[in-house]
């Protein structure tokens, strides 16, 4: 499961320093990747994404618009 957040090219350093800050106040680690003009952030637990969106309030409107997906996950034989 991750965040989705797409990207423009002047969010980046907005939303990273929002993420920080959110991250500081509730003392949760995260991981972030940059995979073609998105930004995906991961926890270490799922019950950390509901904590997020319940919490989540950056100051720009653009950034309250994110995805929360959860991979199709494969079938082994």
């Amino acid at each position: 499961m991750y965040l989705e957040f797409a990207l423009s090219a002047n969010s980046l350093r907005t939303l990273s320093t929002e993420l920080h800050d959110w991250a500081a106040k509730y003392n949760i680690q995260y991981r972030q990747k940059i995979i073609r003009l998105t930004l995906r952030v991961t926890f270490d637990s799922d019950e950390l994404y509901t904590l997020f969106a319940m919490t989540w309030n950056p100051g720009q409107n653009e950034l309250l618009k994110y995805s929360l997906i959860e991979p199709m996950k494969t079938r082994q034989p």
